[in-house]
Order: C-alpha cells, then sequence, then structure tokens
C-alpha cells in the first residue's frame, strides 16, 4: 500500500491517500481528508466561553477558524453534555468521597455526617427535630 499526505494551506487540512495494491494491480484509491473535528471544536469553545453561551456566539467564534457549524450542531453538543452530564466531575467527586471514606473508617460515617450536615444547612423553619 503506499501513502501520501500532502497539506492544502488555504484550508489547513492534510489529505491521506491510500493506493491500495494487489496482484493483479491496481485495488483501489481512497482520499482521506483530516478536516478539524466539528463536535470536538464545539466543544472546546463552550468549554472557553461557558456551556450558557448562545449558539450564534460559538458560530461566529469557530467561523474565526474557518470552521462552519449550525446552531442545530451547538445545541446537540450542549443537549448531549447535559444528558450526560460532566462525568469527568463525577468521577473526581467519588474519588474525593471514597478517601473520606477511607480516611473516617466506613461509608456509615461519611452518610451520618452528610445527614448532619444537610440538617445544618437547611433553613431554620425547615428544622423539626
Amino acid at each position: 500500500m503506499l501513502v501520501y499526505i500532502c497539506v492544502i494551506p488555504a484550508y489547513d487540512a492534510r489529505i491521506k491517500i491510500e493506493i491500495r495494491e494487489v496482484k493483479s494491480g491496481l485495488r483501489g484509491v481512497r482520499v482521506h481528508m483530516n478536516t478539524p473535528n466539528k463536535a470536538e471544536e464545539i466543544r472546546k469553545i463552550l468549554e472557553q466561553e461557558g456551556w450558557d453561551s448562545k449558539p450564534q456566539q460559538v458560530i461566529n467564534l469557530l467561523k474565526e477558524k474557518d470552521i462552519e457549524v449550525t446552531p442545530q450542531q451547538v445545541s446537540n453538543q450542549k443537549a448531549k453534555r447535559a444528558k450526560h452530564g460532566d462525568a469527568d466531575l463525577r468521577a473526581s467527586v467519588l474519588k474525593k468521597v471514597k478517601a473520606l471514606a477511607e480516611e473516617l473508617g466506613s461509608t456509615d460515617v461519611v452518610r451520618r455526617a452528610l445527614d448532619d450536615l444537610d440538617e445544618l444547612t437547611k433553613p431554620r423553619k425547615d428544622r423539626s427535630n
């Protein structure tokens, strides 16, 4: 298999051309254009600007990078995050809680401490006990 890679500066993209050969001759040609992943770029902008950013704001920032996206694509990324939450945040919180449970001796102690904290942080009128 022969592979040719060329760069097109105007589009800032790499094109990878694969030419497959077999005993009987040329088998096929594939052209891959390594353009930016739009969903990934949208997520990067939303991380920088905040997940409550308007789709048009994200679109304008991506236009500066010569990446064309639609408002629906931006909304889809925001909806996916809302649906799945921030997995990294959940993992880091779980690690901290696990470390605390190990330090205190058991998860029962952590649960009781959280219950006490919850009781202390409730407004006075809600405290019935």
